[in-house]
């Protein structure tokens, strides 16, 4: 595979999970989530998360899309 004008670009974005308004966090720190429990709350919002990022591939704690 040649890399140049017409490859792919793929771009990461790290999840951040916040129990309820990040805003009220007073320590600033997302909680801590397990990969088991991100994975339910991206495949209950898959259709949500689809609408804002488009398609997308779901790793651990990224979200890659194209």
């Amino acid at each position: 595979m040649n890399i140049g004008m017409n490859a792919p670009q793929i771009y990461q974005y790290p999840l951040n999970l916040f129990y309820g308004d990040p805003s009220e966090d007073m320590s600033g720190e997302p909680n801590k989530f397990t990969p088991i429990e991100i994975n339910k709350v991206v495949e209950r919002e898959r259709s949500k998360i689809e609408l804002v990022a488009g398609n997308f591939v779901h790793s651990g704690f990224n979200l890659w899309t194209p």
